[in-house]
């Protein structure tokens, strides 16, 4: 194993292996207990990592058939959607909605009905897929390509997101600059 990168969290550098991911060390931060992948994120082709068979059961699949499980996936977005809703603290019922990471759009599809939605993917083809097949407002990038307007959103969702990030500080300051205050 080469070198570790320092924690992108706390910036430390003693780290410890864990284990090894589709050729990625996956190592654990001694300083603060960040779990991260290693290597240097620049040397990582995200386009092609999360490609059509990303999503669609091709032969580096993460998912069996993550666009033919949408009936699924829908079902599992209501309920995230019903949590947002109803459990403490309480977001608001209504206003603005920003997923980030938003793949084929499925949450976005069902978060429609109570909100003004809008997505970010750095997935290409997922984002056309929710673009062209669901007709959702989604973005193709990364947040803070996006460029989106200052104290815009009423609510920033990063479902299955932040383990995917290589450097997570600047993804989540993003979000809060989106964020409306409060």
């Amino acid at each position: 194993m080469t070198p570790p990168r320092p924690c992108p969290a706390c910036s430390g550098a003693r780290a410890a292996p864990l284990f090894v991911k589709d050729g990625h060390d996956i190592v654990e931060c001694r300083d603060c207990g960040t779990a991260y992948v290693a290597q240097d994120p620049a040397t990582i082709d995200f386009q092609a990592l999360y490609g059509e068979s990303y999503y669609t059961g091709g032969s580096d699949a993460v998912f069996a058939d993550y666009v033919g499980q949408e009936a699924a996936r829908r079902a599992q977005a209501r309920r995230k959607l019903w949590l947002l809703r109803h459990l403490p603290p309480r977001l608001p019922r209504s206003g603005r909605l920003l997923d980030v990471g938003c793949a084929a759009g499925f949450f976005l599809a069902e978060a429609k009905a109570c909100y003004e939605v809008q997505g970010v993917e750095l997935s290409a083809w997922s984002s056309a897929y929710a673009r062209d097949r669901l007709g959702l407002p989604v973005v193709t990038g990364t947040l803070q390509q996006a460029a989106l307007p200052a104290a815009h959103f009423d609510i920033v969702t990063l479902w299955d997101v932040i383990e995917h990030v290589p450097d997570p500080v600047p993804l989540l300051a993003e979000a809060a600059r989106v964020l409306k205050p409060g």
